[in-house]
């Protein structure tokens, strides 16, 4: 009687599991959020639209935020939250409009938004991923004054203002005090050259991976009733220390308005280092993704059904091409460029459903699977 009692209590509990693969109420999160949207010629229904996809953007990045604190174990939480919220419509499953109304100007409505938790669980684990193969690089920072400027420009502040904006991302930055103003411009010279002489040495001495370089100038605008107006330009580029290879380049320019020049100056180039924050958090991850180049050897295969491996396999995330290298008598060897481990891209072949196969080896670069 114990026994049957047993099996009836472990069928139960079989029972209440959710399916696998099949999206689950804990899978969806429901929030209400607001979103906002200035009114621009009158046009009431394109700010409207607006002000909708302003919430569901919310929605997405009030999720994001309560996964990263509370649910994952991931460094460098401003950099994934700022990867994640790129995707964010893809993680929006509906929406429903409660209210909408106008406060000077600026339409408001009222949603209440469902995202799909599970999803961006997924990413999250994925780009923090990204970021350790990268080995969480150390970054230094160093901001020069444009060498045909004549007067005084406060370029620490900018740089200042970017080395925050990075260690609050989660980055590691290192100082480089001893560094006079002189050296920075030979610096910033140099990787206009492309000569890594000295990003060598200063990766040997300081045991930095990348370098931010900044070069900024400022201009006067003009002045109205005591109060100064300047613009400031910066461009930063991003360099490997060992290689001296630049990875990416930056260009902003903002004004500022004050009582004195040399303040106002400060206030457009604070503007500028906020801006240029703001596109290396959004660049840098895809730049320090280590590419995989992974064999896939696919036995059994049709034609028509390789054509079919070829879309499924460019369809997943993280995977940016996919190259037929050989098919003859069904057999087929297809390259795969990817930041994931093959361990990983074979985990996503075995869940397809419209391409049954039988994975029977699995190597660091390698997968060898028969076509069911």
């Amino acid at each position: 009687m114990k026994k049957i009692f047993y099996s009836i209590c472990c069928l139960i509990i079989l029972c209440a599991l959710p399916v696998v693969g099949q999206e689950t109420v804990e899978d969806i999160i429901e929030l209400q959020v607001i979103g906002e949207a200035l009114i621009i010629n009158d046009n009431l229904p394109v700010a409207k639209e607006l002000a909708i996809s302003d919430g569901l953007n919310k929605a997405v990045e009030q999720t994001v935020g309560a996964l990263v604190y509370s649910e994952t174990q991931v460094e460098n939480y401003q950099l994934i939250k700022d990867s994640i919220r790129l995707r964010s419509a893809g993680y929006v499953t509906g929406y429903e409009e409660i209210k909408t109304w106008t406060e000077q100007e600026i339409v408001k409505v009222l949603l209440t938004v469902t995202v799909r938790k599970g999803s961006i669980l997924k990413d999250l684990d994925e780009l923090g991923f990204i970021l350790r193969r990268a080995g969480d690089p150390r970054i230094m920072v160093l901001v020069s004054e444009n060498t045909l400027s004549k007067k005084r420009i406060p370029v620490r502040s900018g740089e200042t203002e970017i080395i925050n904006g990075l260690v609050q991302a989660g980055y590691k930055v290192l100082n480089c005090n001893e560094t006079s103003r002189a050296q920075i411009n030979e610096t910033y010279l140099l990787a206009t050259r492309r000569e890594p002489k000295l990003f060598q040495r200063l990766a040997a001495e300081y045991g930095v991976d990348l370098l931010v370089l900044g070069q900024a100038s400022t201009v006067l605008l003009g002045s109205y009733q005591g109060l100064i107006s300047c613009r400031a330009l910066m461009e930063t580029k991003v360099v490997k220390a060992n290689t001296g290879e630049i990875l990416t380049v930056h260009e902003e320019q903002d004004t500022g308005v004050d009582l004195t020049e040399i303040t106002a100056s400060e206030k457009a180039l604070l503007k500028v280092a906020k801006k240029l924050v703001a596109s290396l958090l959004e660049d840098l991850p895809s730049k320090l993704a280590v590419v995989n180049v992974i064999t896939l050897d696919i036995e059994n295969i049709s034609y028509a059904d390789l054509l079919l491996a070829q879309k499924n396999l460019q369809e997943i995330h993280l995977v940016s091409r996919v190259n037929l290298r050989e098919f003859a008598s069904k057999k087929a060897t297809l390259t795969v460029e990817t930041t994931l481990l093959a361990s990983q891209l074979a985990g996503y072949i075995a869940q397809w459903q419209d391409f049954s196969v039988e994975i029977t080896r699995v190597s660091m670069d390698k997968i060898e699977l028969v076509r069911k």
